[in-house]
């Protein structure tokens, strides 16, 4: 794994070694906490179900017959998600402003707060969820950023499909960070936790260039892409290796519990043919029950 290089964009002077191991262990110990990525495409799915059943639910009396149903489970799994990217966000203690339904805008504007609950930066968020990439909404994106009273850093996009030859988890295009919404949660994770860190960096720096000049030149540079994407290789890895060991551990005692039950039968059997060829009643064997969790 390639170390972290930080420099100043404009005087190329190297960072401290101590900023630098910090900043990666610090990176590291928080990404390795996002396992609950993997229960995120299992809730992803329930939402979107709960979200169709809703809307037809309130839209049922005023739906005409020919209406079409794929129109209606796509909207409704549109807002699924977009729900559940909320769910997210507030897991963190940033201020996340939503954009009202059928106004123009991204989904929503987040304001990163650090553990002082001061503001460091912003992020816009912006999902879709569609059968095809539309290299349109990157654009449209940085429009409805420009247009916000204060602009954001840094643009996220969610999205079902990504764009068309992409083979990787995330991407980085025209300026807009894009990820699977299975995705969403260590990505955000990761650029939220570098505008802290490096928020004193830019601050000592401000009077040679502007806070968000500085951070989006190095997040959208390709050091800091190289860097995320091994932690997510690693990340990748390690939770493949928790599934095949849980995977190992379930088919061992599978294959104790056959053992027990075939020896609890021959046991039984021979029990059985002993008192038929010796003419008595042997004892009734007591069997007791197999324990369970709470016993």
């Amino acid at each position: 794994m390639k170390q972290l290089l930080l420099k100043c964009p404009h005087c190329q002077t190297k960072l401290p070694e101590s900023i630098i191991v910090q900043v990666e262990q610090s990176l590291k110990s928080e990404f390795e906490k996002q396992q609950a990525i993997l229960e995120q495409e299992l809730r992803l799915k329930i939402t979107e179900k709960q979200g169709i059943i809703d809307f037809i639910t309130n839209k049922i009396t005023a739906a005409t017959q020919s209406a079409a149903s794929f129109s209606i489970s796509q909207r409704a799994s549109g807002e699924a998600q977009e729900v559940l990217i909320e769910e997210i966000l507030k897991e963190f203690p940033d201020i996340v402003k939503p954009v009202p339904k059928g106004v123009k805008g991204a989904d929503c504007l987040v304001t990163v707060r650090n553990e002082s609950e001061q503001e460091v930066g912003h992020i816009l968020i912006e999902s879709k969820r569609t059968q095809t990439f539309v290299a349109g909404w990157l654009d449209k994106l940085k429009s409805d950023n420009l247009a916000l009273p204060q602009p954001a850093e840094l643009l996220i996009l969610a999205t079902k499909t990504m764009p068309r030859g992409c083979m990787s988890r995330f991407i980085v295009q025209d300026q807009v960070y894009i990820c699977a919404p299975e995705d969403f949660k260590a990505l955000y994770t990761i650029l939220r936790f570098f505008i802290i860190k490096l928020q004193p960096f830019i601050q000592a720096q401000k009077q040679r260039n502007s806070h968000s000049e500085t951070l989006f030149n190095y997040i959208t540079s390709s050091a800091f892409r190289e860097r995320i994407e091994g932690l997510y290789s690693s990340f990748i890895t390690l939770r493949s290796l928790h599934f095949d060991e849980k995977h190992k551990l379930t088919v061992i005692h599978k294959k104790k519990e056959q053992e027990l039950d075939r020896i609890l039968r021959e046991l039984l059997e021979t029990t059985a043919t002993i008192g038929t060829s010796a003419g008595v009643a042997l004892p009734n064997l007591v069997i007791p029950h197999a324990p369970t969790e709470n016993n």
